[in-house]
């Protein structure tokens, strides 16, 4: 009688997901608002399935900053504090939201959809958007 004998694979080691906020994540590739998003994944080389920072960039009406992030909130997204705020002459204040996802171009166009969407019906604008990891696996 025949014995198959498997050979007992190791477990492999995952890495932590990245956190919002992280100072030592770099960026991998990133975008504006009239950058494709398969484009910038292509020309960036990014192909991975792992999970990554995806950080926007958004300007919004100062009055309504905790209105509006209170939307992004529900929408799996925080606050940023690793990038400097700034105020435009226009009242409007630059924030950073972000979310650790796994992304391909689908996800990554659905998700600026979204916050474009947020940031639009807030007389809002969006400056851009970047993916970061550990240094070490960029």
């Amino acid at each position: 009688m025949a014995s198959w004998g498997f050979r007992r694979r190791g477990r492999r080691r995952t890495r932590p997901a990245p956190v919002v906020g992280d100072p030592t994540l770099v960026v991998v590739a990133e975008g504006g608002e009239a950058t494709a998003s398969s484009t910038a994944l292509a020309e960036g080389g990014f192909a991975a399935a792992e999970p990554v920072v995806l950080r926007h960039t958004v300007w919004l009406p100062s009055a309504r900053v905790e209105e509006i992030m209170a939307r992004f909130t529900t929408a799996g997204y925080r606050a940023d504090e690793s990038v400097s705020a700034a105020t435009a002459e226009d009242g409007l204040v630059l924030v950073a939201v972000a979310q650790t996802v796994v992304v391909d171009p689908v996800v990554l166009s659905r998700e600026r959809a979204r916050v474009s969407s947020v940031a639009s019906r807030a007389s809002g604008r969006v400056e851009g958007w970047a993916l970061l990891r550990s240094a070490d696996m960029a």
